[in-house]
């Protein structure tokens, strides 16, 4: 049991390192770290992971991410620092280099699960993955009804569902689950199984007024299930300070803090 804790842990941490890469993202492996990009504009995209650099070795790896980076036409990323990266002062060498805290999302917690998790029965609810383009577009419009968003970004959503669901399921790795509440979707979250064969918690959104009815624990629960039936020894997840304390009561241990370091875009 303490070798998959720590198999566990170790995947937490270092979580990005250990997806799968899209068939339309771009990943380089160095003997000091990953540097990835999954497929979609955008810093929450591009990241730099596992991070084991000597001191002397920093100002060349931010060089050749900075480089890597805008060949894709990406004009930021972030990194991703665990309790495990090296050197030690790799934060303060950053900050050097013009790296500031994630504006947006400056730290998670690494945490992981090794048993089943503490689910109470919550009677309407029934969880199922996404079964094609209408699914997916009541997913997205879960997304709109709670997250702010352009009338561009709302329109460039919608515009293709098609290929946008095919490039979904050709991630064979990854499964996303549409959880209704007394038959109306009101919840989704996503399974992503690892190189590692550990489970992976990604992404997942509530509407409002569905929110403390048991739909996070159910949409928990049934990855939980699946992860299991795939041979997973358990669950991880890097987790928000918002969703750390319901993830707690369900089972889960914390095991480390990430803390995001990103490059912004430069005049």
């Amino acid at each position: 049991m303490e070798q998959v804790r720590t198999t566990l842990a170790a995947v937490a941490e270092d979580l990005v390192a250990h997806l799968p890469t899209p068939t339309d993202g771009a990943r380089v492996d160095r003997p000091w770290g990953v540097l990835r990009q999954a497929g979609r504009h955008g810093r929450d995209f591009c990241n730099v992971v596992a991070v084991r650099l000597g001191p002397d070795e920093v100002d060349a790896a931010v060089a050749e991410a900075r480089s890597w980076y805008a060949a894709l036409g990406q004009p930021e990323h972030a990194w991703w620092i665990g309790d495990s990266a090296t050197p030690p002062d790799l934060e303060e060498r950053l900050a050097a280099h013009g790296f500031v805290p994630d504006p947006e999302q400056p730290s998670a917690t690494a945490m992981v699960l090794d048993r089943a998790p503490t689910v109470a029965a919550h009677p309407g609810i029934e969880v199922r993955p996404l079964t094609g383009v209408d699914d997916l577009r009541r997913m997205l419009e879960i997304d709109l009804a709670v997250w702010e968003t352009t009338e561009q970004d709302r329109a460039s959503l919608f515009a293709d569902l098609g290929t946008t669901w095919d490039r979904i399921r050709a991630q064979h790795e990854r499964t996303t689950y549409l959880a209704r509440l007394d038959g109306v979707p009101s919840a989704y979250a996503t399974l992503v199984m690892t190189s590692s064969g550990v489970g992976t918690l990604l992404g997942g959104t509530t509407l409002p007024d569905a929110r403390g009815r048991g739909l996070y624990q159910a949409l928990v629960q049934r990855r939980w299930d699946d992860a299991v039936a795939q041979g997973a020894p358990g669950l991880v997840v890097q987790a928000s300070e918002m969703s750390r304390p319901v993830l707690e009561r369900l089972g889960f241990r914390a095991t480390g803090t990430v803390r995001l370091w990103a490059d912004l875009a430069r005049d």
